[in-house]
């Protein structure tokens, strides 16, 4: 749950001249604070943690701590790293720089992870205009097409290969949150994307919009490997007797030159799961995809709020911006509601339409699709 510095949100708002909406570190700092519920290590002394309470949110939904236990030789980081001269602080106030020990979204309660449903979703579950439906995959957003710009109208969904098709039509807006991979494949199988990409597939073009699917960012892990003395060789000697290390394994000897180590890094590299700007907030003419008020460039009544709007990459987790990013979202949706249109009567061949007034609809499966009717 660190959050990304002040400098990174900055050179995020740098990238949108003239927005009407503040993506600044003080634009969001405040959403940042609103989901957070922090709670202190009892202790911080014996954990190596450098807490500001200031820095912290308390009464928001999603728990932040610490874990129960913490080993001796991970409490001494932050204190050998000050002996060294390096800064050492509560990295949540916008130096996100240093040595620091990690909050983690850990319910301090019982132990167990605080996330976005046991947040937002199961405190609100019996609601009457919320609608949650299970293995349910979003496979199309529709449009209105008759007037200069796309609006869009509603989602279909199926619940099994090649099964029925339904459809919810949207009163209001169609808010689209699958994700960094999932948003822009449903905007592309909904024809807004790279002409040429949505040619190729045979998919109807709706709005050119070749920012879609581009601008991939994510964090790189590269592990390293070396043997010991011994195979009896634990954590705990290490870290006494660092001179059990006897050789490095990976990437060994081959890696010595930086076009080696170039090449290592190339081939060993793997995901750190932190995934970002498919969709980017960025100028239409620098592959934005949504404008600083998250809406779709070139179409009416349809937002994307999930990860994939972030523009640059962040050196920080992305849970915490995220949670902030949908805060701010809900902020202006609520503010702005933008009646659609009347719902159509007409049933396509072989689909199922509903209309669902003042009623938000989760689609829940390896995409997420939200599709919003009214107010949330």
């Amino acid at each position: 749950m660190v959050r990304a510095s002040k400098e990174e949100h900055d050179a995020w708002a740098s990238l949108l001249p003239n927005a009407d909406q503040d993506w600044s570190w003080d634009g969001l700092y405040p959403y940042m604070l609103k989901t957070e519920n922090f709670s202190p290590p009892v202790d911080a002394s014996l954990t190596g943690t450098i807490v500001n309470e200031s820095y912290h949110g308390h009464d928001g939904p999603v728990h932040v701590s610490y874990p129960q236990y913490t080993y001796q030789s991970a409490a001494a980081w932050t204190p050998t790293l000050a002996n060294l001269g390096l800064k050492t602080t509560d990295p949540q106030g916008g130096q996100g720089w240093g040595g620091f020990i990690t909050p983690n979204s850990i319910d301090p309660r019982d132990g167990t992870r605080s996330y976005s449903k046991t947040a937002y979703l199961d405190p609100v579950v019996n609601r009457r205009n919320l609608v949650i439906l299970l293995q349910s995959q979003a496979t199309k957003i529709t449009f209105d097409t008759s007037g200069t710009v796309p609006r869009a109208t509603g989602v279909d969904f199926a619940q099994r290969t090649n099964g029925t098709i339904y459809h919810v039509d949207a009163a209001s807006e169609v808010i689209v949150a699958g994700g960094v991979f999932g948003t822009p494949q449903l905007l592309q199988l909904s024809g807004i994307g790279p002409k040429p990409l949505l040619d190729s597939w045979g998919i109807p073009t709706v709005v050119d919009l070749p920012g879609v699917g581009e601008h991939f960012q994510d964090h790189v892990l590269v592990s390293m490997t070396w043997t010991a003395t011994n195979t009896t060789v634990t954590g705990d000697l290490l870290w006494q007797n660092t001179t059990l290390i006897v050789e490095e394994v990976r990437p060994g000897p081959g890696a010595q030159t930086d076009e080696q180590i170039d090449a290592f890094l190339y081939e060993a590299a793997s995901t750190q799961y932190h995934p970002a700007s498919t969709s980017s907030m960025l100028p239409l003419e620098k592959g934005g995809v949504v404008d600083p008020s998250l809406r779709v460039y070139n179409t009416l009544g349809l937002r994307v709020i999930d990860s994939s709007v972030i523009p640059i990459g962040m050196c920080a987790h992305l849970m915490g911006p995220t949670y902030a990013i949908a805060e701010k979202g809900a902020v202006m949706i609520k503010a702005n509601p933008v009646p659609n249109r009347i719902p159509h009567s007409n049933l396509e061949s072989g689909s199922e339409r509903t209309t669902v007034s003042n009623t938000l609809v989760l689609f829940l499966t390896s995409l997420l699709a939200l599709t919003v009717s009214g107010m949330l």
